[in-house]
């Protein structure tokens, strides 16, 4: 991976604003080089699980489409008053 000159010499100065520690132009590229392959590693979307015919419904989907359902679907709406005798 090819890091141009001027990208180097911004990542010098964000190191040196944050650890105080001057690094030379192989070393801030080495590091960026790092970061950036590690980065290419962890930022990748998770894949959603297909759903399954056997596989039982998360909890999340338990309320949807069930006019039952405790949840209060309108943000203004109110919880029901309980019926005394």
């Amino acid at each position: 991976m090819k890091i141009e000159p001027e990208d180097i010499k911004s990542f010098q100065r964000l190191w040196k604003e944050h650890f105080q520690l001057e690094l030379s132009d192989e070393e801030a590229g080495e590091k960026a080089t790092h970061l950036l392959e590690m980065m290419k590693v962890l930022y990748r979307p998770i894949p959603k699980p297909k759903p399954d015919a056997t596989s039982q419904p998360s909890i999340l989907d338990l309320n949807k489409g069930n006019p039952c359902s405790t949840t209060y679907q309108k943000l203004d709406a109110k919880p029901p008053t309980p019926h005394r005798k």
